[in-house]
């Protein structure tokens, strides 16, 4: 791998890692830096300003999803099968050892934030529901969910139960948070299974 590519993977890694334990506001081209044992300018070399470091987390982390979440669980059986491995696999991801889930600490704080940020965080959202709304669509095509099936409440749904794990497991620091999520996630599943 060229030089200049496994630097820039190694900020981008860094960066992720930062954004994950204290989110977005948090990333800045001094800190980053120091995280990976650079100069300010050496950083500034491969990124020229905090907003297109930012943005580059923001699609590093998204590939990562795509590669750790989404991925994985197309290598299951479509529909209910899928539907539980894209579980697993999103509490997995979402909730690491270095920290929580970064699209979720960028929504809160970009939310009222207009810009190329916030556009970047919404784009990812977006994919994110349109992942459990494809897949509920999937599950109402093999016959295990109901026909007429409301795909968009579904995955509205499914996304509201993990912020709330997100937030019983990292701010209230409930060791029930994994279980909680579980017996949820069955219930909201029960409701439209045929």
């Amino acid at each position: 791998m060229d030089k200049g590519i496994e630097t820039r993977e190694k900020i981008l890694h860094a960066a992720m890692h930062m954004v994950r334990e204290s989110g977005f506001d948090s990333l800045t081209i001094g800190e980053t830096a120091k995280q990976v044992g650079m100069s300010k300018s050496g950083v500034f070399a491969h990124f020229e300003s905090r907003d297109e470091l930012l943005l580059n987390v923001i699609a590093f982390t998204a590939q990562d999803f795509k590669e750790q979440v989404f991925d994985k669980a197309l290598q299951h059986k479509r529909g209910l099968e899928r539907i539980n491995a894209l579980s697993r696999y999103w509490i997995k991801w979402s909730h690491q050892p270095s920290g929580g889930c970064p699209f979720m600490s960028g929504a809160f704080e970009f939310d009222d934030r207009p810009g190329v940020i916030r556009d970047a965080l919404v784009k990812q959202e977006k994919a994110v529901h349109d992942i459990w709304e494809r897949a509920a669509k999937i599950a109402v095509e093999e016959k295990e969910f109901k026909a007429g099936t409301d795909c968009k409440q579904f995955a509205f749904e499914i996304f509201g139960n993990l912020l709330s794990f997100q937030i019983y497991k990292r701010l209230l620091n409930d060791v029930k948070a994994g279980q909680m999520y579980s017996i949820s996630f069955q219930n909201i599943l029960s409701r439209y299974l045929k």
